[in-house]
């Protein structure tokens, strides 16, 4: 199924959303939630006010505050970055696509996956032609093509390897399915990851991973690399017919932010300089909103694992069902 809507009416894109959620699972959230019975949610039933997500997680308040990413970098580890878009005002020209045999500059999307969460991340504020409203619009979006209709291990490790040699702020990573295949010594890309990510915690590396839940920690059980202190996990969450918070789907996270209905850019419309918005669903959205709000409100010389601990303890509401963990919010804790 095509994800990405041309231009179009709020109706007609809450249409999208309703065929969107018939590819991506049920409608109403499982009463096996990880917080037992929970109530229940529809597209049809619940439908939500424009940048509600923006509202929620206090974007507009911080931006208020003067966080907006300047001088920061945020590296995205996906399909790519659409050619002409303006919806980002500041890309990296030195990004990399590892899809050929040997590293090229040729990153254009094809799939819109990479592009939409630019989008949420780092998309300009608002205006005439502009279809986002970005986390930290004056942030700069670092891109590494890795998704090449699908992905191997070895190009996640190199685009990994890529932006902490780049020393960016924020590595977002959002991979639906992961890569199943096996290197060499016959380990998987998590083990591999492990080895990257712990020595980049050891050497007090000032990148945080921002990484999207596909995870339950039950039947799927979190990598260990996800557990690393410079590691934060995102699960996705969304409001019930009575307008309370609850949990998107079953995937578990170490910080919880809004994941439906995230507006971002469609790369579908033949004049690459105007992008219709698109709505975009689940966890990658919510990691997008995460690692735009990290790389704005991240103090010079930080590392990472200093700064997830920050978002950990002084960005979050206790909002959702159970109390365990919280909800993002991006001005809580800024003096």
């Amino acid at each position: 199924m095509n994800r990405y809507a041309g231009r179009a009416s709020f109706a007609a894109l809450l249409l999208l959303a309703v065929l969107v959620s018939a590819c991506a699972g049920p409608q109403a959230v499982s009463s096996t939630s990880t917080y037992g019975p929970t109530p229940s949610w529809s597209y049809v039933r619940t439908p939500l006010p424009q940048l509600w997500w923006h509202i929620k997680a206090k974007v507009g308040e911080m931006h208020a505050k003067g966080k907006d990413g300047n001088r920061r970098t945020v590296a995205i580890l996906d399909s790519g970055f659409l050619k002409g878009h303006e919806d980002v005002a500041k890309v990296d020209p030195s990004g990399v696509e590892l899809c050929s045999t040997g590293r090229t500059n040729d990153l254009d999307d094809f799939n819109g996956h990479g592009t939409a969460l630019a989008g949420i991340t780092l998309g300009r504020a608002k205006g005439a032609g502009i279809a986002t409203a970005g986390v930290a619009p004056q942030a700069t979006l670092f891109p590494i093509k890795v998704v090449c209709g699908v992905s191997n291990a070895d190009r996640v490790i190199s685009g990994v390897e890529i932006a902490l040699a780049k020393r960016v702020d924020v590595i977002l990573v959002a991979l639906g399915p992961w890569p199943s295949d096996l290197d060499v010594n016959k380990q998987t890309v998590h083990q591999r990851l492990l080895d990257k990510v712990k020595a980049a915690n050891d050497s007090n590396s000032e990148t945080l991973f921002v990484v999207a839940s596909v995870w339950d920690d039950t039947t799927y059980k979190l990598p260990e690399w996800t557990k690393q202190g410079n590691v934060l996990v995102v699960a996705a969450m969304t409001l019930a017919t009575d307008g309370s918070e609850l949990e998107y789907s079953d995937k578990t996270g170490d910080i919880w932010a809004p994941g439906r209905d995230v507006e971002t850019a469609s790369i579908d419309d033949a004049d690459r300089k105007q992008h219709a918005p698109f709505f975009m669903q689940g966890t990658s959205a919510a990691a997008a909103i995460v690692a735009g709000c990290a790389a704005a409100i991240k103090n010079d010389k930080e590392v990472g694992r200093d700064l997830r601990t920050r978002l950990k303890a002084a960005f979050v509401e206790y909002t959702l069902p159970g109390g365990r963990r919280g909800r993002l919010n991006c001005v809580r804790g800024l003096p």
